[in-house]
């Protein structure tokens, strides 16, 4: 790659096309795009390409993807080399205008599509959680997927089970006692050995699953109790119908709430707002649009329900939403959920806002 200096001290937009084993970079300097760059996705690489513009302002524009954070982090550690002020910013793909008809798609046409679409601001930047934020959130998806995987095994041995004919019973079948008793059974069944061992391999996984979700439940509980997000989830613990898990389980999945503008910006952030195609007169409001983050989608469902078994206010809104002549059981419930965002939106917010004026009364002193 060329190593001398294209630009010093201007402000210089730069469009990234993230691949797994390439970088492509356009830059619009002056108006004017220069020449597309090539290199590998190493933070060494991007050391040389910060090196030819020293003293200007990089606007570093890429969109959302599964290398994503690597860069964000490089750009990040690199600000300030060569006196250049980096400022990168992660575009959401479907947010970025295409136009109708354009069949032609490269590499240095989507890094032009990002710069266009940053400087017409046809998007608002994704909000990027630091590391520690990102491994508190992995820690917490993980027991999620374990779950869900011990939801799967479980249904692949009742499947076992009931396609060989072997008599068991549902009650208490996955305590240490049934489960030697259905293996017993199989052992009973079995005429040639591999139906037993076909079920010694899911009792195998079905063990280690339970085993880790357990050690992963404590950790996750650590985490409510001294976690870097444990200001935040035990403020929205504070709201009726919410557990800690599922506080938890809120905290991380919002990177910060004090980047949301209000309430209404949250409600929007979760998917819980009703979808809308009106114009004029005529208005027309739909399902939800779901656009928001699944893993807190998920838990405003069930902590929706437990707000409403338990508080009569809840009740009393639900049951009104939900009376008509059609099922309004799914409308009421989103109607709670909304409401929950809110609130919980608000006990978060108060949190923060309270932790960072007792921060700053020291030094004002």
């Amino acid at each position: 790659m060329n190593k001398k200096i294209v630009a010093q001290d201007k402000q210089i937009l730069v469009g990234v096309d993230v691949h797994t084993k390439k970088h492509v970079i356009t830059c619009k300097i002056d108006g004017e795009f220069t020449k597309t760059i090539h290199l590998r996705p190493e933070v060494k690489e991007w050391e040389k390409v910060i090196a030819r513009f020293p003293g200007c302002e990089l606007k570093v524009v890429y969109e959302a993807g599964l290398t994503g954070y690597n860069l964000y982090d490089w750009l990040k550690e690199l600000n300030g080399l060569n006196m250049t002020r980096i400022e990168p910013c992660v575009a959401p793909p479907a947010k970025i205008p295409k136009a109708p008809g354009d069949r032609v798609k490269t590499d240095k046409r989507d890094t032009i599509s990002l710069i266009n679409a940053l400087e017409s601001r046809s998007f608002k930047p994704v909000v990027v959680p630091n590391r520690v934020q990102r491994e508190e959130r992995e820690l917490v998806r993980q027991r999620e997927r374990v779950l869900i995987d011990l939801k799967a095994i479980k249904n692949e041995m009742h499947g076992l089970l009931k396609f060989h004919g072997i008599p068991y019973t549902s009650k208490g079948l996955w305590t240490s006692i049934g489960l030697k008793t259905v293996e017993a059974a199989v052992a009973r069944h079995d005429i040639t050995g591999k139906l037993k061992q076909v079920f010694a391999i899911k009792l195998n996984l079905l063990r280690v699953l339970q085993a880790g979700l357990v050690e992963l439940s404590k950790s996750v509980r650590c985490l409510y109790k001294e976690g870097a997000c444990a200001l935040v989830a035990q403020a929205i613990a504070q709201a009726v119908g919410v557990g800690w898990l599922s506080a938890v389980t809120i905290a991380v999945e919002t990177p910060d709430f004090l980047a949301f503008r209000n309430s209404e910006a949250y409600a929007s952030f979760t998917g819980t707002v009703p979808s809308e195609a009106s114009s004029g007169d005529t208005v027309r409001r739909g399902a939800i649009t779901r656009a928001g983050n699944r893993h807190i989608r998920r838990v405003l469902t069930e902590c929706a329900w437990a707000w409403m078994i338990r508080d009569k206010e809840a009740a009393a809104i639900y049951h009104k939403i939900k009376a008509g002549k059609d099922d309004r059981k799914k409308i009421a419930i989103v109607a709670l959920m909304r409401r929950l965002a809110v609130k919980i939106f608000h006990l978060a917010r108060t949190a923060l806002l309270n932790n960072l004026s007792a921060q700053q009364q020291p030094a004002a002193a």
